[in-house]
């Protein structure tokens, strides 16, 4: 899709619909035809994201097949590299949808949040499977993390951002670790 292609390489703000539908080779017709709105667009790119990232996610953990939960919890970081790495998309677009929408009440903004509570969701899960204490606490401090490396990774395109994070939640679980 056009516009997901000029969100990835511009940013959502700073793509306007007329390039858009230049890229598509769309009329304003055709595009109101489909869509209310920018907005709207927007918002479908980033549902689409969201189902696309997380699918990615769940499939390139549980490729991963490993005894020990822990090690799976932190293969995040690495499903994330490959697919960074794999393609020309350096950014997240929940993160730069978040970041330059008007705040927390803006339509494009509830869809990327909305997005990010899903792979908040799975981060949840795979810290119950991996058996660490005070769960919710965790998973909100394993995801700042993550959101840190993310951002590394896309301000200073910095290959090494999501082997730092790795190595940050893995001293995270280490400290979280079940005392059984």
């Amino acid at each position: 899709m056009a516009a997901t292609e000029l969100y990835y390489a511009h940013g959502i703000a700073q793509v306007g619909l007329d390039k858009i539908l230049q890229q598509a080779e769309l009329t304003k017709t055709t595009f109101y035809n489909h869509f209310e709105s920018k907005d709207e667009l927007v918002r479908e790119v980033l549902n689409g994201h969201a189902v696309r990232i997380l699918s990615q996610i769940q499939e390139g953990v549980a490729a991963r097949t490993h005894d020990d939960p822990r090690h799976v919890m932190l293969s995040v970081f690495d499903v994330v590299e490959e697919f960074y790495s794999g393609t020309s998309e350096n950014s997240c677009l929940f993160i730069s949808a978040a970041i330059t929408s008007p705040g927390p009440q803006d339509p494009t903004n509830a869809a990327a949040m909305s997005g990010r509570q899903e792979v908040r969701g799975l981060l949840l899960r795979l810290a119950r499977e991996a058996g660490v204490e005070n769960v919710e606490a965790f998973a909100e401090q394993f995801g700042l993390i993550f959101d840190g490396a993310c951002i590394l990774r896309q301000i200073d395109r910095n290959p090494q951002a999501m082997a730092l994070g790795r190595r940050l939640a893995a001293m995270l679980l280490d400290a979280h670790a079940s005392q059984d």
